[in-house]
């Protein structure tokens, strides 16, 4: 039996650079983690809020130097989970995110049913999603975005 060695992956010990409220703050080793073992050539990001966990995504893509293309999906208008905000949280993310990471990854400001229809079937590396925490919302992001993902794709969900 092989064993895992997490000190062969020394990107899940990198301090994320984005920081702001989020249920993702202790999670961004994984996610780290994650892309340097998944190296996606694809990862998409479903509710994307303040940032935390998707720049954590793209600062370990970054580092690593991997070819992927990122993309974030957000209406960035809140819901009942996150509560009702403005354009700013887009602005101040958006000030944070071009600098460092436009080479390769995109803000995608609209609904995910909509985004959908941006991606090619089996086209997608790695998912993370983090929009409504509700059963029926999941089930439909599930339902929606399964047939964009590679066969040896993975999905991580948050907080349902």
């Amino acid at each position: 039996m092989t064993r895992f060695d997490l000190h062969a992956h020394p990107i899940a010990a990198t301090p994320p650079l984005r920081l702001a409220p989020s249920g993702w703050i202790e999670l961004t080793p994984l996610g780290m983690l994650l892309v340097d073992l998944i190296r996606p050539n694809t990862l998409v990001e479903l509710g994307a809020h303040f940032g935390v966990s998707y720049c954590a995504f793209c600062q370990a893509i970054a580092a690593l130097e991997l070819p992927t293309k990122c993309w974030a999906v957000d209406t960035w208008l809140g819901d009942e989970f996150t509560s009702i905000y403005g354009q700013e949280v887009l602005d101040d993310l958006r000030a944070w995110h071009e600098p460092r990471y436009s080479a390769f990854s995109t803000l995608l400001p609209m609904t995910f049913h909509t985004a959908a229809t941006c991606f090619a079937p089996a086209s997608i590396d790695l998912l993370h999603v983090d929009g409504a925490h509700g059963y029926r919302s999941v089930s439909e992001d599930f339902a929606t975005w399964l047939p964009r993902m590679r066969r040896r794709g993975g999905m991580l969900f948050h907080d349902i």
